[in-house]
């Protein structure tokens, strides 16, 4: 606050120069007022506040090109200092026919594979391995026409400090005439 006071003041001595000394005196106003701000900690109900946990954002089309993973950690809102990303994770996809595609670090969080292209109706596990933990996700490559909701639901384990999201996409094939 000692900064800001004697840049308030600084302002407003400057203020008189060459006759400016209301419009100065309204612009160190209107300075202090934008850029003095406050800080309040927000707090989200049903949250807890923990150590940082892993987060897994994985991309998977049926197109023949590049396959996109990001892992990086959650940080609080007000965390202006760390960059959250884990390039140190081993990332791998397995096919229910026992092919594996390895994904490595590119940039900015994200592993890469060589291009290759989900088939339809064909099962995958995506392994992620960061810190000491394995991570494991699975699914089934669908063909959708048209997307109808997207949402998910999570859980939390007090005890383990775990978190969980699944994220769902619901839509419809639909029939041609």
């Amino acid at each position: 606050m000692i900064k800001m006071n004697n840049l308030r003041n600084t302002i407003i001595n400057n203020s008189n120069v060459a006759g400016k000394g209301k419009p100065a005196l309204l612009a160190a106003f209107l300075f202090l007022i934008f850029y003095t701000g406050c800080e309040s900690i927000i707090e989200f109900p049903g949250v807890p506040v923990t150590d940082p946990v892993v987060i897994i954002e994985a991309i998977l089309t049926d197109k023949m090109e590049e396959q996109s993973v990001r892992v990086s950690y959650s940080m609080a809102l007000d965390d202006t200092l760390s960059d959250g990303l884990v390039r140190d994770a081993e990332v791998y996809l397995y096919s229910e026919n026992s092919d594996t595609v390895y994904y490595r670090y590119t940039d900015n969080g994200w592993y890469k594979s060589l291009p290759f292209q989900a088939e339809i109706n064909k099962t995958y596990i995506l392994e992620v391995k960061a810190d000491t933990n394995i991570y494991q996700s699975h699914g089934t490559a669908i063909k959708l026409d048209e997307v109808d909701s997207v949402y998910y639901i999570s859980s939390f384990d007090p005890e383990t400090r775990d978190s969980v999201f699944f994220v769902h996409v619901d839509g419809e094939k639909k029939m041609k005439k």
